[in-house]
């Protein structure tokens, strides 16, 4: 079979698949007006890679630390919400500033090059919003929170 002859039949696949999957259609959550941010720090030392994930009644939101060491999480649900700190999903994060760090990649925010980064992981419990013990009460706008991990020890 040519080339030619594969590439349209696989192009032809492409089209087919969705035909076959029914009507899919997409739950978009209301848009909250909320933000959250902070720090999150484990026994005083500071966490430079982690997911936050906020969980409330009508929802679920997540987002990471930033560079700066705060977390930014939008679209974050009204009233009591539960939080959990995983620092497993951010693992990723992590090895590619290292990787950066040693080729000596320069930062683009500044003129300087990127340092070695510190990996800090947290004890499982937080890694879940039902076991972290993390709570919060969210409004609509911005809202801070800096979370203080305690290890178990």
């Amino acid at each position: 079979m040519s080339l030619k002859k594969c590439l349209v039949l696989f192009a032809l696949s492409l089209f087919a698949i969705p035909i076959g999957c029914g009507d899919v259609s997409e739950t978009k959550l209301p848009e909250s007006g909320a933000t959250l941010t902070g720090a999150v720090t484990l026994d005083g030392a500071e966490i430079e890679f982690a997911m936050i994930l906020v969980q409330g009644a009508n929802g679920t939101a997540t987002g990471n630390i930033k560079s700066d060491g705060k977390f930014v999480v939008e679209n974050v649900p009204l009233g009591e919400v539960t939080i959990a700190v995983n620092t497993q999903a951010a693992r990723g994060d992590y090895q590619t500033k290292m990787m950066q760090s040693n080729a000596g990649a320069m930062d683009p925010n500044s003129s300087k090059k990127i340092k070695a980064a510190k990996f800090v992981d947290v004890p499982a419990k937080f890694f879940d919003a039902k076991t972290s013990g993390l709570t919060a009460t969210i409004v609509k706008g911005p809202n801070e929170k800096n979370l203080d991990l305690k290890s178990s020890k």
